[in-house]
């Protein structure tokens, strides 16, 4: 499986939950956030509980990534372990147009985490069952002198793609350790654990 989309418009990144507080009317009765009631207008509240609440502009985006995904091809979310590639195209000030080149790093907020974390929201249930179903990530930040987008890729691995990527892991490892000094390379071999509690000398407690 191989689904390719770009996203339109600015990117949203995501933000924190905010934490509110849970009240209900004690002239209606019914659970409202907020004072006074909005139904009634009753300012005679109960505290119910603490709800954690996601902000209102990542839904939208999120919902949003949704759409362009399920109007490129994906139809449901599956189980098997998926490679995600994400290009975050910013646009440029105008203030900075003649400093910043297209393509140019955007080194600025929002956080590339937190721009990433929008995009596996919103394709949750629709290109994987989940986003822990990622295993290997590739994203990037620029300027652009053109409009803000978000281009996104998500391909499937297979059995064997994932034991090849597995043995690259595995040479690439030992590559850097050939590279190390080889007091570090071929490691310690500290004393055990009770030898040197044998070899520490502790003051002897004068007990009455």
């Amino acid at each position: 499986m191989r689904l390719v989309f770009t996203v339109p418009g600015g990117v949203q990144a995501k933000e924190r939950h905010r934490t509110a507080a849970l009240k209900r009317c004690m002239a209606c009765h019914r659970t409202v956030i907020g004072w006074p009631c909005r139904y009634c207008g009753g300012k005679q509240l109960e505290f119910v509980a603490n709800v954690s609440t996601p902000g209102k502009k990542s839904e939208t985006y999120e919902s949003f990534v949704a759409l362009c995904a399920r109007e490129a091809g994906a139809v449901s979310g599956g189980t098997e372990a998926v490679v995600l590639t994400a290009r975050f195209y910013f646009s440029i000030p105008r203030s900075r147009q003649k400093k910043l080149n297209e393509g140019a790093f955007h080194t600025q907020r929002p956080d590339l985490d937190n721009c990433l974390k929008s995009i596996k929201d919103g394709l949750n249930q629709v290109a994987w069952h989940d986003d822990s179903c990622v295993v290997e990530i590739h994203a990037r930040k620029f300027w652009t002198h053109g409009e803000p987008r978000a281009e996104i890729t998500v391909e499937s691995l297979t059995i064997e793609q994932c034991t090849d990527r597995k043995l690259e892991c595995q040479e690439s490892l030992e590559l850097k350790d050939r590279n190390l000094p080889s007091e570090i390379a071929q490691g310690c071999n500290p004393e055990p654990m009770a030898d040197v509690a044998q070899s520490l000398s502790f003051p002897k407690r004068n007990t009455p």
